[in-house]
């Protein structure tokens, strides 16, 4: 057997990754646009002789690593092959202009723009209309959905790997435990969320499938919390309020439209996963990047979270202590709708997971029944569930850390900027911080939320 070059092999794994990545952007800012397969030239890194090469290889522990992270990275590009036909067809059919909203004025639109429509929409009618042109072309998707996630079931198989298990790196979390920990979330805030629905008034009235998903999407917006906010959301503005986090990122973020407060949070969030994806980093590709990377969003969450804190209010929007406290509430409810939220998605969208599992578990997200015909196209797998997920329920002990080190306002801080750009440098793959028990974690991060809005 051929001795393999696995420093070769990581060049071009990083050639495939920036092609693929290419590749994406180009369709989602243009669906049909060209759609010749970006990783023709690649498949001696995107198939299964590759990964059983890979694996096969006698490393040394020096070499471990970079094997590790290569079998990764060529199971992945392997999935995006076999996939990318499935990815056009969703892009495609997605940006497709074949429904009608009934607004006002009538007008064709799409699946992806009525999406955009609900959440940038002024009131609840408006919203509900968005959302009905939305149904009404959802049903095409979820067979496109179907078979994209069949693909990846398949690849998984045909590489070996048991797509109920866990991945094969430190620390790595059983699709079993980490399903355990999503319904511990789920169940541990479900009376707290029925306070907050009424709380909101959602239970006046008459309550229709339709106005019930386009409720909680005005309340995750916190469009009461409107003060100390720029007049518009840039780059600039992250900049010049993370000084010291800022400094060195050479990622920048794509920023949100502004449709409340929490676009400032989800920018916030946008920009600290930049911090630890973006970093100056020196090691091999694989092994400071990686396909199914949960650290970046780590990152995001403890960042977008800021906005739960009332010293943020107070040190960076310059708020007296009420309308810090009353924003900070209502982004404590962003960030409790965001986190089950994630816990729903990965759920919803884990191959194999049950047909009738939609209905259950989208009843108890949103208090109720919504509209049937999303059912199997929404939420979408974007492949990047697990790790949120995963960077989710250990998000509060990195939280806990950087509070520890570096004080309440460790935002401010030169030294925490100091401290993360040494992490950004690192390995992609880092050990759990705190407990790793995800179902403890779950718990606990319900308890926070708990105090934060009650």
């Amino acid at each position: 057997m051929a001795v393999l070059d696995l420093q070769g092999l990581d060049k071009e794994v990083a050639r495939a990754h920036g092609a693929l990545s290419r590749f994406r952007a180009a369709l989602r800012a243009e669906p049909e646009g060209d759609a010749r397969d970006p990783l023709a030239s690649f498949r001696h890194v995107a198939g299964k002789t590759a990964y059983e090469e890979v694996r096969a290889h006698p490393a040394g522990a020096h070499e471990q690593p970079l094997r590790r992270g290569l079998l990764e990275w060529i199971g992945a590009l392997t999935q995006a092959r076999v996939a990318l036909e499935t990815d056009v067809a969703w892009a495609r059919s997605a940006g497709a202009p074949r429904g009608r909203v009934l607004l006002e004025i009538p007008h064709e639109t799409s699946y992806r723009e009525a999406w955009r429509g609900a959440v940038l929409a002024r009131d609840l009618a408006t919203r509900v209309a968005w959302l009905d042109a939305a149904a009404e072309l959802a049903p095409a998707l979820a067979s496109i959905a179907r078979e994209a996630g069949a693909r990846r079931v398949e690849v998984k198989k045909r590489l070996g790997v048991d797509p109920a298990g866990p991945e094969d790196r430190p620390g790595a979390i059983s699709d079993a435990r980490l399903r355990e920990a999503a319904r511990e979330l789920l169940k541990r805030t479900s009376e707290l969320r029925a306070w907050l629905r009424r709380e909101a008034g959602e239970d006046r009235g008459t309550v229709t499938p339709p106005s019930r998903l386009a409720q909680w999407i005005g309340q995750s917006l916190a469009t009461d919390a409107s003060e100390g906010w720029p007049a518009r959301l840039a780059l600039r503005w992250l900049d010049e309020t993370l000084p010291e986090m800022s400094r060195g990122v050479q990622q920048r973020p794509e920023l949100p439209k502004v449709a409340g407060a929490a676009s400032f949070a989800r920018a916030l969030y946008a920009f600290g996963r930049a911090m630890r994806e973006g970093g100056r980093n020196a090691l091999p590709f694989a092994v400071a990047k990686a396909p199914s990377w949960a650290d970046p969003h780590r990152f995001g969450f403890v960042v977008g979270a800021l906005p739960m804190q009332r010293v943020f209010h107070r040190v960076l929007l310059g708020l007296g202590d009420r309308a810090a406290s009353k924003q900070a509430r209502s982004l404590a409810r962003t960030s409790l709708l965001e986190a089950v939220w994630v816990a729903t998605r990965w759920l919803l969208t884990e191959p194999g997971a049950p047909r009738d599992l939609w209905e259950e578990v989208t009843h108890d997200l949103f208090g109720g029944p919504v509209d049937a015909r999303f059912a199997g196209a929404w939420p979408a797998a974007r492949g990047d569930e697990r790790p949120r997920l995963e960077a989710l329920l250990s998000s509060e002990a990195l939280a806990t850390e950087l509070v520890s080190r570096f004080d309440v306002d460790w935002f401010k801080n030169p030294r925490a900027g100091q401290w993360i750009r040494a992490r950004a440098g690192g390995p992609a793959r880092l050990d759990p911080e705190g407990d790793a028990d995800p179902v403890l974690a779950a718990s606990s991060l319900a308890s926070r939320f708990e105090e934060a809005l009650g």
